[in-house]
């Protein structure tokens, strides 16, 4: 089926032998994971893993080929992650939350290094959900646990929240406007809850608009899961038990929608993450499929990456994605634990 085909292409990057005590240890061919399928151009290829400190180690394609051959390969080692849920990259950092271990990791990419926010003192998480980065590195996080959004630094010192007279019954993800003006809040209520919903907030928190109610119409939602702004303005909420994506302009003017349920590009069976990139592109990741597919602005599929299994590219139960301004694409592997990192020519 088209949704989980792997592509795959081989480099060489050094022959030669490693003589060691243990044994010699060959160089091998490094393993490319790209999408679509040769003799077709590259549009995504798999470019890194992020687990844990350890993951700024890999310096070198060949380094890791070495570390691979050790059984050191880091997509598969220790992960600072208990169970991962959302991922949001921006400003040079990759925000990741977990809702097991109650905190937020942070991947500094300028400065290298990774830590957790959230954990203590004020500001501390019970159950995080969604997450979301403003272009000077203003952290946000939903909180399902307290029903807030909690706001962080860059640095994740606490600094306010928000919501917390909103009525919020589920947070179960949030997505803000790239300076911070507005901050969406899906509320998703719960089985036999009508309140399925977006709240808008303003920067000081003030509930600023509310979309949706629960149902199946144009601007209704049914178990709505993640949220996203395009780079227009308009606003993307992934309405997961109605398999479709819904697209309102910056005023929560209903335009559009797109997705079915079923098997075939371009439909959702168990839709989980969502993102939008520099060129308006729709990111999904789908853990039934075990993949992400990629829309253009209106909706149109062209192209799915990712497969089932083990190993960097390949995912088991694959939740939130991101994307950054660089290009890069984020997607978190729950049952790995792990973040896998793509580009996109």
């Amino acid at each position: 089926m088209q949704h989980r085909a792997v592509f795959k292409t081989y480099c060489v990057l050094a022959v030669g032998v490693i003589t060691a005590s243990c044994g010699m240890l060959s160089t091998q061919v490094e393993q490319a994971l790209v999408w679509p399928a040769p003799p077709a151009p590259p549009r995504i290829q798999y470019v890194a893993t992020l687990r844990s400190q350890s993951s700024f180690d890999l310096q070198t394609p060949a380094e890791r080929v070495v570390r691979w051959l050790k059984g050191d390969d880091d997509s598969v080692g220790p992960s600072v992650f208990q169970k991962p849920y959302d991922v949001a990259a921006n400003a040079g950092l990759v925000v990741v939350t977990d809702t097991l271990a109650g905190r937020v990791q942070v991947f500094d990419l300028a400065r290298r290094k990774v830590f957790a926010i959230g954990w203590r003192g004020d500001g501390q998480l019970l159950k995080p959900s969604g997450v979301a980065v403003t272009d000077d590195g203003t952290i946000y996080v939903s909180d399902l646990g307290q029903r807030v959004v909690w706001v962080y630094d860059r640095m994740g010192h606490y600094v306010r929240e928000l919501g917390r007279n909103a009525g919020l019954v589920r947070p179960v993800d949030v997505a803000v406007t790239a300076h911070g003006e507005y901050i969406y809040v899906v509320d998703a209520g719960g089985v036999d809850s009508l309140q399925h919903r977006v709240v808008r907030l303003d920067a000081e928190g003030a509930v600023r608009g509310e979309l949706g109610t629960r149902g199946t119409g144009p601007g209704e939602f049914n178990l709505p899961t993640q949220a996203a702004v395009g780079p227009d303005g308009s606003l993307y909420v992934l309405d997961s038990g109605n398999f479709r994506v819904q697209v309102f302009d910056a005023d929560g003017k209903w335009l559009r929608q797109f997705g079915a349920p079923g098997d075939q590009p371009g439909d959702f069976a168990r839709a989980r993450g969502l993102a939008v990139d520099a060129l308006g592109q729709i990111y999904v990741s789908d853990a039934a499929f075990q993949n992400v597919q990629i829309f253009n602005a209106v909706g149109e599929w062209l192209l799915t990456f990712g497969e089932p299994g083990v190993g960097p590219g390949r995912f088991l139960l694959p939740a939130g994605v991101a994307c950054d301004a660089q290009a890069g694409i984020y997607v978190v592997d729950q049952l790995h634990a792990r973040v896998d990192v793509f580009r996109r020519f």
